[in-house]
């Protein structure tokens, strides 16, 4: 072809070997002009035909790779087989046109396959088995010997060596790549385990102190695990991380009948008293109180009449603590809550006293699990124990404040302490 060219150029007065370069210069400039509109051509039918097609059939996955680019990664691969075949028109530079050929196919055909391997992913994730066995870690190291081969095959194009020759050398490498592909593998193994084991999956809530993470896991790769904390912020822990180190997975309680509630009121110490018969009268009016206190008259009377003790009636009344009477009640509002689990544990128990008072623990599971609705029924139990709690002539422990020392009147036996004290005789 390009002999016509030679002879035009020779019969303007161009020597013969510079004919012969400049012919082949201008078929090569005429196939890289072919190879461009070809180029051009498939891009627009792939853009105006196939997505026209695609998007007039039923199914998603054909849209999902569409959207991936894999026809369009594909179509490439034509005009650079046009390309290699054109070579023969060119004598002096076949060999080379030739081997910058077969390394672009390699290479094209490399991001075709990476495309398709997101595709696959992004098909695989619209299945509700890809929260628990997610496939997004094997696919990457796929991809990663993917661009091994294809660097590999691509040298070996350039350079005319066979494949195997090139890989007997990477042997010498080998532990260069072990170094450089540490975590790859570490993520490899340990995204094996959580798949085998259950460990983790998308969507599930996990804390982890050591890399600052408390959220939702929403994305596991083969190097990290991206967990969306619950303010707002990313935390990205390396795969291998979870393995070595300890977390904790609160799917467990996602998956029982209910979210825990386990909070104490701190109860002055002071308040604390037998009930006396007016009190006691005042309790029979609260709801679930009638019948704790009518059973506690049977056995009063019941040990009245087994050991002939003459109890006075407000005996009766003094074997009752307001203490008592609101650890009765609070379970009976517990057992009687729409919102709280009756099939699991609901326990109202004292710890210790403390300084700050003594704590009276509610232990229940509520049966909304969702964080914003958890918080609200939590609030709304506390709010109403915390507001009935004077009916039972109890007080919450709470520190004094500055309104509390400024509301003392000169009555109050704290104020002469307080004027004959060091920091106050300092101040005057």
């Amino acid at each position: 072809m390009y002999l016509p060219i030679q002879t035009w150029l020779i019969s303007l007065g161009v020597k013969t070997q510079t004919a012969l370069i400049g012919s082949q210069i201008i078929i090569l400039i005429l196939i890289l002009l072919a190879v461009w509109v070809l180029q051009r051509l498939i891009r627009l039918l792939i853009k105006r035909v196939l997505s026209k097609w695609i998007e007039d059939t039923s199914t998603m996955w054909d849209d999902i790779i569409y959207r991936s680019d894999f026809f369009s990664r594909l179509g490439n691969l034509i005009p650079i087989i046009l390309l290699y075949f054109s070579a023969g028109w060119l004598p002096d530079l076949t060999d080379w046109i030739q081997r910058i050929s077969l390394a672009l196919i390699a290479l094209f055909s490399a991001f075709a396959l990476e495309a398709a391997l997101t595709a696959i992913n992004d098909i695989y994730d619209d299945y509700a088995i890809a929260k628990s066995k997610p496939i997004k870690g094997y696919l990457q190291v796929g991809k990663i010997f993917l661009w091994l081969s294809t660097l590999i095959l691509m040298t070996s194009a350039l350079l005319r060596y066979s494949p195997l020759l090139l890989l007997g050398g990477l042997g010498a490498f080998s532990a260069v790549l072990l170094l450089v592909f540490r975590d790859t593998l570490l993520g490899l193994f340990a995204s094996v385990q959580f798949v085998t084991n259950d460990m983790v999956r998308i969507g599930d809530w996990i804390e982890m102190p050591e890399y600052n993470a408390d959220g939702e896991v929403f994305d596991i790769t083969v190097n990290t695990v991206k967990v969306s904390n619950w303010d707002k912020t990313i935390s990205t822990i390396p795969t291998y991380a979870l393995m070595a180190n300890s977390f904790k997975n609160w799917r467990g309680m996602e998956m029982s009948g209910g979210r825990r509630i386990k909070r104490a009121l701190h109860l002055d110490l002071n308040s604390i008293r037998f009930c006396d018969p007016p009190l006691i009268s005042h309790l029979k009016s609260i709801k679930y109180m009638a019948d704790y206190l009518q059973e506690n008259e049977n056995r009063v009377a019941k040990d009245e009449r087994s050991h002939h003790i003459n109890l006075e009636a407000h005996v009766l009344g003094h074997s009752i603590t307001n203490l008592g009477a609101f650890r009765n009640y609070i379970t009976g509002y517990l057992h009687n809550h729409p919102k709280i689990n009756q099939e699991m544990e609901i326990l109202v128990r004292l710890l210790a006293p403390t300084q700050i008072g003594l704590p009276l623990e509610i232990y229940a599971f509520c049966t909304e699990k969702q964080w914003e609705l958890f918080e609200e029924i939590q609030a709304e139990i506390f709010d109403h124990l915390l507001a009935i709690m004077p009916e039972f002539d109890l007080a919450a422990y709470q520190n004094p404040s500055g309104l509390d020392i400024r509301t003392l009147t000169p009555t109050s036996n704290l104020l002469p302490m307080l004027e004959e004290s060091p920091i106050q005789q300092t101040l005057q």
